[in-house]
């Protein structure tokens, strides 16, 4: 039987994998990141500085407000999930059925991901307000990346492309997973997140709550789109 003192060891240990695995990750696709941090940048500048590029955003900010969480399904779908699953056939060429499967099931994922990010973007403009305050923006951040990103955020997303290349077999799924399910498969992909996506976050939080999700789910296409080139050149 496991002591307690071996069981302490194994779980620093996995910890340990996770946090390398998750450094590794994010020191493979700095040069990503840094372009995405520019690009962030790039729209958070053209919003406060510059009046034809408020002007474009004000109008999206209008169609958000107009269309509500239709607005954000059909968006989140589309660049969530469309797009990159286009861009994903393009750089591995799967077949043409396998293509319409994963298209499918990511923008009926990224569909339903656009109402859950709207409600967090909502939720916490009610909490800690929708101002531009730097107080503010910290706490939205904070609660982004180390509550709703490790608890719902990412994992959903994880645990689904799972559920998926294994068939929605509910029974291989659960063998899949393993009993140290979240360190091996999750953690590793949140501490690259952290190093990643953190400035990004920043900067989509120092915007008014009706840009939000429309800037996030620009930077996300955007993220993939770099992720491509990065890879492809690697390749």
């Amino acid at each position: 039987m496991e002591t307690q003192q071996q069981h302490s060891e194994r779980k620093r240990a996995w910890l340990q994998d996770a946090k390398e695995t998750g450094l590794l990750a994010a020191r493979k696709n700095f040069l990503a990141g840094v372009a995405l941090w520019i690009f962030g940048t790039t729209i958070v500048v053209s919003y406060y500085n510059w009046p034809s590029a408020r002007g474009i955003f004000d109008h999206i900010s209008e169609l958000k407000i107009a269309w509500g969480f239709f607005f954000s399904i059909l968006s989140t779908a589309i660049f969530g999930g469309l797009i990159p699953s286009l861009i994903t056939a393009i750089s591995n060429g799967f077949s043409f059925s396998r293509n319409v499967y994963l298209t499918l099931t990511n923008v009926g994922l990224w569909g339903l991901k656009g109402i859950e990010l709207d409600l967090l973007y909502r939720g916490q403009a009610y909490v800690f307000g929708a101002d531009n305050q730097i107080s503010t923006i910290t706490f939205k951040t904070l609660f982004d990346q180390l509550i709703y990103v490790p608890l719902i955020g990412l994992t959903n997303v994880i645990l689904f492309v799972l559920w998926r290349d294994l068939n929605f077999s509910c029974r291989r799924f659960r063998a899949a997973l393993g009993p140290n399910w979240y360190a091996n498969r999750i953690l590793p992909v949140i501490i690259s997140n952290w190093f990643l996506w953190v400035p990004a976050v920043v900067l989509i939080y120092s915007l008014p709550t009706s840009l939000q999700l429309p800037i996030q789910n620009l930077v996300l296409v955007f993220w993939n789109l770099i992720l491509f080139f990065f890879t492809t050149r690697r390749n």
